[in-house]
C-alpha cells in the first residue's frame, strides 16, 4: 500500500540558490518545501496567492515533506483526460502551477511516521473556497480518481456528498466521463450508474445525496463535497467525517464558491473555522484550507480584482468571460450579487 512504504526524503537543498528571498515566498504564501518542489520539478512559482491559507503542517511531530508523494499524485492526474472544451478535450489532466502550489503540494508531500516503517499524510481534511470556473469540477474529480484508483488503498470507499439528486448527476457524471474517455483508466474500472468501480482493488467511487443512502456504516477513505453552500444541513457531511476513523489516511475534500453570507449553516461554520486557521486563533494539523476572494472594498470592475480572486484568470476564467459577467453586473443589482459572489468569492445577498 503507498500509505505504508518507508518513506524517501529529499531535503530541500539542490535549487535552494534558485528560490526567491523570504519575503516573496511569504507574498506568495509559498512554504520552503512546496517552492522547492516547484524549482526541482520546472513548475512555475504561480503569482496568485490565496486570500486566506491555512498552515501547512511543517512543525507537526515527525512531519516531513515527501516529493516523491506529491510526484505520484501528478503521474496518476497525467492518466485522466479532459471532456469539455475544444481547447482541452482529449488533453491529459496536467494541473495547473496554482493548483500544485497551493492545494496538491501541501496535501500529498506533507508525511509523518505513525509506526515504524509506516508512513501517512498529516492532512485530512482539505478546504478549496474558488469562484467559478477556475477549473473546480476538474480538479475535485481528479482527487477522487486518485483517492479510488492511484493511493495505494484496498478497498477504498470514496464518496460525492451531494445536497440533492439533481446536484449529484453534477458532481458524478463529469468525473464518470473521465474515467470512461481516458484510455489508460476506463479498462481498469468499471461504470454505473452511481458509481465507478476500481476492478483490481476493489476500490469504488460512488455518489450519495442522503445520511440513508450512505449509512453510518461506511468505512470511508475519502469524500468529494462539492459546492459545501447548498447543504442546508450538515448531517451528511459529519456522517462521512465521522465514518474515516478506520482509515490509515483518509482524506475528506470541500470544494466551494463562496455562499450569500448567512449565518450558522454548515459552510458558514467550515468559512469560520478555515479563517480561524489561517489567522493562526486556534491549530489543526490535521485540516487545510485555502480561499480565494476578493476584498469587499476592492473594485469589482477592476481588472487586478479579478485576478486576485481568481488564480486560472486568463485561462479559466478568461479574461472576455469576466468583462461579459461584469458588464451585466453593472445594469443589474441582481447580477451585481451574483458576480461579487461567483465571480469574485464575496459573500454577499442579493
Amino acid at each position: 500500500m503507498a500509505g505504508k512504504r518507508t518513506t524517501r526524503t529529499r531535503e530541500p537543498t539542490a535549487p535552494e540558490a534558485l528560490l526567491p528571498p523570504k519575503a516573496e515566498l511569504e507574498r506568495l504564501k509559498l512554504s520552503p518545501e512546496v517552492a522547492w518542489y516547484l524549482v526541482s520539478r520546472g513548475i512555475p512559482l504561480p503569482d496568485c496567492p490565496p486570500r486566506w491559507k491555512t498552515p501547512e503542517p511543517r512543525t507537526a511531530k515527525g512531519a516531513r515533506f515527501d516529493p516523491e508523494r506529491v510526484d505520484r499524485v501528478l503521474r496518476a492526474l497525467r492518466h485522466l483526460q479532459h471532456t469539455k472544451g475544444s481547447q482541452f478535450a482529449g488533453r491529459p489532466l496536467v494541473p495547473d502551477p496554482w493548483q500544485v502550489a497551493y492545494v496538491i503540494a501541501p496535501v500529498f508531500g506533507w508525511v509523518r511516521e505513525v509506526r515504524p516503517g509506516v508512513w501517512a499524510r498529516i492532512i485530512t481534511n482539505l478546504y478549496v473556497d474558488i469562484p467559478r470556473r477556475n477549473g473546480k469540477t476538474t480538479l475535485s474529480g481528479g482527487l477522487a480518481m486518485y483517492l479510488t484508483c492511484a493511493d495505494g488503498e484496498e478497498g477504498a470507499e470514496v464518496y460525492a456528498l451531494a445536497a440533492g439528486k439533481d446536484q449529484a448527476r453534477k458532481t458524478f457524471d463529469p468525473v464518470k466521463a473521465i474515467a470512461e474517455k481516458s484510455p489508460s483508466v476506463g479498462p481498469n474500472v468499471k461504470c454505473l450508474a452511481d458509481k465507478i468501480v476500481h476492478k483490481r482493488s476493489g476500490s469504488f467511487f460512488q455518489v450519495v445525496s442522503s445520511v440513508a443512502d450512505l449509512m453510518h456504516g461506511a468505512n470511508v477513505h475519502g469524500a468529494v463535497i462539492d459546492e459545501l453552500h447548498v447543504h442546508k444541513s450538515p448531517d451528511l457531511v459529519e456522517a462521512v467525517e465521522t465514518g474515516t476513523g478506520s482509515r490509515l489516511q483518509p482524506l475528506v475534500v470541500i470544494i466551494t464558491t463562496a455562499d450569500d453570507g448567512r449565518m450558522d449553516t454548515v459552510y458558514a461554520r467550515k468559512r469560520k473555522y478555515i479563517e480561524q486557521l489561517a489567522r493562526r486563533v486556534i491549530r489543526d494539523e490535521s485540516t487545510y484550507g485555502v480561499i480565494w476572494c476578493a476584498d469587499a472594498d476592492d473594485d469589482p470592475f477592476a481588472e487586478a480584482t479579478w485576478k486576485k480572486a481568481n488564480p486560472g484568470y486568463g485561462i479559466s476564467p478568461t479574461r472576455e468571460y469576466l468583462e461579459r459577467a461584469a458588464r451585466k453586473a453593472k445594469n443589474s443589482p441582481a447580477d451585481l450579487a451574483a458576480f461579487l459572489r461567483l465571480h469574485l468569492g464575496i459573500r454577499t445577498k442579493q
